[in-house]
């Protein structure tokens, strides 16, 4: 959290023994591994948070024993072999919340055959197909517009087949991602370890087009059943299908799933009445907010005539309390009598229509210091006249 914007290659000398380095929420655009030479004992780096464009473009060595690496949050836009040239020890990669990646080419990741945890979290991959990754055990594919080539039937349980946890929540994902009608293989197929899949939490389109389904087996998997779910009561109502082991299918225990359902079975669940009442809440809050809106848009377009009119209750019960302005009025003073004799009759009668004519300081708005009285009274002015005695003309 600083403001380094550039390291250089001798600049870092002298830290052999850190083993964790952060560089956070700083400038730097490009990165060049050598600035790390001769850290033998680093095996964190945190480099989120930064501009960076373009990483280790020379492809040099990595020639550091790195096991974290966190480029999160970064404009990095696309990722090759020379990125992570050398990097065999790297067993844990952030690269998500850079929005701008869209590519990672095919051998990006060859050097890096002991990863095990991979997050591309919001990203924009147009194209992403990594090696062979015996060790990976977690990849977190959340908001990354998952390309087809990575998410088919058959392919992740080649390419990874220790994967323990795979998150795929918020894509793009249809039938024919998850499912191979040919084969007969799921996306999933070859996936013997995976413990935790995130596919937050589904939508109708996903088992509409499954109109020959007749048994579904989706126990020791909980729901998340919210507002958004609310489909799934009438559609398993819809078919014939018959939902096995549905003692053991249950609604999660937890906030995030509506209160009269958290750990309840899944066919106990209808959300109509909560999920009801939620809209009549939100419009409600909606319909307060904009009123709300209003009324202070009124409140600031009348303020002085609200402050004048409060002034004046102020009067009602607490009395009037002279305001004294650090100049004295007698310096604003015109010819009052000419003013009341000779002005005045003769604005009330060329201007009948105009019935709020201000002569004097008497007449200014109560309430206010009086040079802002007079600013208020000249704002609001159809025509402001100006009477200047000679005596004041010939004071210089």
């Amino acid at each position: 959290m600083n403001s380094i914007g550039e390291i250089g290659n001798t600049e870092l000398d002298g830290l052999e023994g850190v083993s964790q380095l952060q560089l956070g929420s700083n400038n730097l655009g490009v990165l060049d591994p050598n600035i790390f030479n001769g850290m033998i004992a680093l095996r964190s780096l945190s480099l989120d948070s930064n501009r960076i464009v373009t990483l280790n473009e020379k492809a040099t060595p990595w020639n550091i024993s790195l096991v974290d690496l966190n480029l999160a949050g970064n404009e990095i836009t696309s990722l090759n072999s020379s990125t992570f040239y050398g990097l065999k020890t790297l067993r844990k990669l952030d690269l998500s919340e850079n929005y701008k990646l869209q590519f990672i080419k095919n051998d990006t990741f060859v050097y890096c055959y002991s990863l095990t945890e991979l997050d591309v979290t919001d990203t924009k991959i147009l194209n992403f197909n990594f090696p062979y990754l015996p060790f990976l055990t977690t990849l977190i594919l959340q908001s990354s517009y998952c390309p087809e080539n990575l998410i088919r039937p058959g392919n992740l349980g080649n390419k990874a087949p220790s994967l323990e946890t795979l998150n795929l929540q918020d894509n793009v994902l249809m039938l024919e991602n998850l499912w191979d009608s040919s084969t007969n293989k799921s996306t999933f197929f070859g996936l013997q370890n995976l413990s935790r899949l995130d596919l937050s939490r589904l939508n109708r389109s996903t088992f509409e087009p499954l109109s020959s389904l007749t048994e579904a087996d989706l126990s020791h998997n909980p729901f998340v059943c919210n507002c958004d779910l609310k489909w799934l009561p009438s559609w398993l109502k819809g078919t014939s299908m018959e939902l096995l082991e549905s003692r053991d299918t249950t609604c999660l225990d937890s906030k995030a799933t509506l209160e009269p359902f958290r750990g309840k079975q899944l066919i106990t669940f209808d959300p109509t009445g909560d999920c009801d009442a939620n809209i009549i809440l939100y419009s409600s809050l909606t319909v307060v907010a904009m009123v709300l809106i209003l009324i202070l848009g009124l409140i600031y377009y009348q303020r002085w005539w609200i402050r004048y009119r409060l002034f004046l209750l102020k009067l009602c019960f607490v009395g009037y309390e002279e305001i004294h302005d650090d100049a004295d009025r007698e310096e604003y003073e015109a010819d009052d009598e000419w003013v009341d004799q000779h002005l005045r009759p003769a604005l009330v009668e060329r201007l009948s229509d105009f019935n709020r004519i201000v002569c004097g300081d008497e007449e200014l708005m109560l309430g206010m210091y009086y040079l802002d009285a007079v600013h208020y009274a000249t704002e609001r002015s159809f025509k402001t006249i100006f009477v200047i005695s000679r005596d004041a003309l010939r004071d210089q």
